[in-house]
C-alpha cells in the first residue's frame, strides 16, 4: 500500500454524523452492510483513507468517494479495509471433510477414468490465502502422483496487500488453530516467528486481483473459466441481493457441468436460477451447476485430420443484414457467457458462411470456457492455418497452452502475438505474469509496466477484446494493483498457471 499523504499530520475526528454518513453511503452505493461490531473497523478505514488520499476533513473524503465509481482506487481501498475477514487453515471442518472424503475422491476417480488429469479450483475472496493452501494440502494428501496432474488453483481478492501476503505464504501460529500438528509439520517450516508453507505448495496457486462486484468473468484472460470448484465463503454477507444474484449468475457460467460452488454458512441463499441448484449432504449445503453438454456438443470437434478431409460446405449466404445480426447476437452470447447458445450459433454461421479464422477463433474461445482445451487448441491451429497473421488466434492459443501447462509454447506464442502487434496490451500482461512465475521477476515487471503504459493510452471506455465487459479504465486499475503486488519482487508460482 502507498505511504500516507505527507500533508496529513493528524487524523480527522470520526463523529456520529461521519459514521452514519459512511454507513448509509456504503449501503446505498455498493450494497455493503456495516454491522454494529464492524463500526470500529469503519472508523479505522475512514482514518486511513483520509491519510492516504490527503483529506484533512472526513467531509472531503466523503465528497471524493461520492463522485467516484466503484472501481476507483479510493473506493477499493475503503471496501478492502471494511471487509477484511480474518481466516485460518481448515476453516469450517464440515465443508473440509466433505471435500476431503467425498468430492475430491469422486472427481479424482472420474478424471483418472477419463484419462484427464486436471483440476480447476477458484477461491473467490481468498484473503491471505489460507483457504487455497488448505485445498493444496488436501490435494497433496489425495494425489500421490500430483506432479503428473495439471492443477489450476486460483485465488482472487480486491485487496492487493492480502494478495501479497498470500503469495509469500507466511503465517502466524493463530492461523493454525484448526490444523493438526502433523499437517503443519508436513507442509510448513518454522521461520521468522511464524510458519512458511513449503515451496512446492506455495508455487501451486496463482493469486490475482479481481472485484467480484464489478469485474467481468468468466474470462480466459483471468482464467476464471471452466472451474470444477468455486469457494466463495463469507463474502456475500457484504453484498445486497442484487449484487449476490449477479455474482451467482456469473459463477454458474464459470463452472463446468456438474461443477460445485461452496459458500459460507452465513452466505447461504436461495437460488431460483435454472443453471444452478442447491444440494444438501448431511449437515452441509452446496450449489451444483445443473448445465450439461448436449450430445451434439460432445462430438462437435473431430480431430484436425478429419476436419481437413470433410470441409464444411457453405450454404447459400444470408444477406449482409442477416449476417450482421448474427454477429451481434454472437457477441451478446459471448459477452454474457452463454457458451452453449454461442456454440450452436457459431456452428450455424459456419454452415452458412463457411469456416473463417474469426469464427473458428470464437469457437475455440467457447470450447476453452467449457473446459475442452484439446478442442480449443485444435480450433486455434485451424484458425491460424486460414490466417497465419491473426494475432487474436495466437493469443487465444497462448491462454490454452498456459492452461495445458505448456509454458514454453505459451511464451513462444505470446512473443509472436507481440511481434504482430507491439501494442497488444493483453499479450504484454500475460507475458509479464508468465515471466514472473518462471523465475524472471525483473523482466516480468518490465512487461507489466509495458502493459500498464499502453493501457493508460487506450480509450478508457473501450472494452478489451479478450475480456468482455472490462474496459481499459478498469484494466489500468487492475494493472496498478498487480504492479503493487509484485513491487517487492515476491517470488510466486513457477509450476503452471
Amino acid at each position: 500500500m502507498s505511504a500516507e499523504h505527507p500533508d496529513i499530520k493528524t487524523a480527522p475526528i470520526v463523529t456520529a454524523e461521519c459514521e452514519k454518513t459512511f454507513v448509509d453511503f456504503l449501503y446505498a452505493k455498493l450494497g455493503l452492510v456495516i454491522k454494529k461490531h464492524q463500526l470500529k473497523v469503519l472508523h479505522d478505514a475512514i482514518d486511513k483513507g483520509c491519510r492516504l488520499f490527503g483529506h484533512i476533513r472526513w467531509q472531503d473524503y466523503y465528497e471524493a468517494l461520492k463522485h467516484d465509481d466503484a472501481a476507483s482506487t479510493e473506493m477499493e481501498q475503503l471496501i478492502a479495509d471494511v471487509t477484511i475477514d480474518e481466516s485460518y487453515f481448515f476453516r469450517d471442518q464440515n465443508q473440509i471433510s466433505w471435500l476431503r472424503d467425498h468430492w475430491l475422491p469422486e472427481i479424482i476417480a472420474q478424471r483418472r477414468q477419463q484419462d484427464d488429469l486436471s483440476l480447476r479450483i477458484w477461491s473467490a475472496g481468498c484473503s491471505n490465502g489460507q483457504e487455497l493452501y488448505t485445498i493444496a494440502m488436501l490435494l497433496a494428501e489425495a494425489l500421490p502422483d500430483m506432479d503428473e496432474w495439471n492443477i489450476h488453483l486460483l485465488g482472487t481478492d480486491i485487496n492487493a496487500d492480502v494478495l501479497g501476503n498470500a503469495m509469500r505464504g507466511h503465517y502466524s501460529s493463530w492461523s493454525f488453530r484448526a490444523t493438526s500438528d502433523s499437517m503443519r509439520e508436513r507442509y510448513f517450516c518454522s521461520q521468522n516467528s511464524g510458519h512458511t508453507i513449503n515451496d512446492k505448495l506455495r508455487h501451486m496457486p496463482h493469486f490475482t486481483f479481481l472485484n467480484l462486484a464489478d469485474d467481468a468473468y468468466p474470462s480466459i484472460l483471468t482464467q476464471t473459466n471452466a472451474m470444477d470448484l468455486i469457494l466463495c465463503r463469507n463474502v456475500f454477507i457484504y453484498f445486497d441481493k442484487a449484487v449476490v444474484d449477479r455474482v451467482m449468475q456469473r459463477f454458474s457460467h464459470c463452472l463446468l457441468p456438474a461443477g460445485v460452488l461452496m459458500l459460507g454458512a452465513s452466505d447461504l441463499i436461495a437460488s431460483s436460477m435454472e443453471s444452478i441448484r442447491l444440494v444438501q449432504h448431511g449437515d452441509i449445503f452446496y450449489y451444483r451447476n445443473s448445465g450439461s453438454v448436449q450430445p451434439c456438443e460432445q462430438t462437435a470437434h473431430p480431430p484436425a485430420s478429419s476436419m481437413q478431409e470433410k470441409p464444411e460446405i457453405p450454404l447459400k449466404r444470408h444477406s449482409i443484414k442477416a449476417e450482421s445480426k448474427q454477429r451481434a447476437d454472437l457477441h451478446e452470447k459471448l459477452h454474457d457467457g452463454h457458451w452453449h447458445e454461442a456454440l450452436n450459433l457459431i456452428k450455424t454461421m459456419i454452415k452458412q458462411q463457411g469456416k473463417t479464422a474469426p469464427l473458428l477463433q470464437h469457437q475455440a474461445k467457447v470450447m476453452a470456457n467449457m473446459g475442452d482445451l484439446k478442442a480449443a487448441k485444435t480450433l486455434c491451429d485451424e484458425s491460424l492455418q486460414l490466417d497465419p497473421l491473426d494475432k487474436h488466434s495466437y493469443f487465444l492459443m497462448t491462454m490454452v497452452l498456459i492452461e495445458l501447462g505448456d509454458e514454453e509454447g505459451a511464451e513462444s506464442n505470446l512473443r509472436k502475438t507481440i511481434y504482430l502487434d507491439a501494442q497488444f496490451i493483453e499479450a504484454h500482461f500475460q507475458l509479464a505474469l508468465l515471466l514472473i512465475r518462471s523465475g524472471q521477476p525483473e523482466n516480468g515487471r518490465k512487461s507489466l509496466n509495458n502493459a500498464l503504459e499502453l493501457a493508460r493510452k487506450a480509450p478508457p471506455e473501450d472494452e478489451l477484446h479478450h475480456a468482455a465487459g472490462m474496459n481499459f479504465k478498469r484494466f489500468v486499475e487492475i494493472l496498478e494493483h498487480e504492479m503493487e503486488m509484485y513491487a517487492d519482487g515476491t517470488q510466486v508460482s513457477t509450476d503452471g498457471y
